[in-house]
């Protein structure tokens, strides 16, 4: 789908919100005005979105953890 196409097919409404206000696209009254396609589209880009920040925040979390595990502990004394 082409720009030009994405642009006509939009509601009035979106296009007074305008893209500044993209949580205007994840009303459910908004995604059932625009076209499959784009609707599509738009889901494709969040998934896209959560799935890298989910991903980056994975791999800190283990690194962290890791880290964690490597510092050295207080060494206990034994009683006689």
């Amino acid at each position: 789908m082409r720009t030009s196409d994405v642009m006509r097919h939009l509601s009035t409404q979106l296009n007074e919100a305008g893209f500044g206000q993209i949580e205007s696209l994840l009303n459910p009254e908004t995604q059932a005005t625009i076209p499959d396609a784009l609707r599509h589209m738009v889901q494709d880009a969040v998934v896209e979105g959560v799935a890298g920040v989910f991903g980056t925040v994975t791999v800190a979390a283990g690194l962290c953890l890791l880290l964690c595990l490597l510092m050295p502990g207080e060494k206990k004394k034994a009683k006689n």
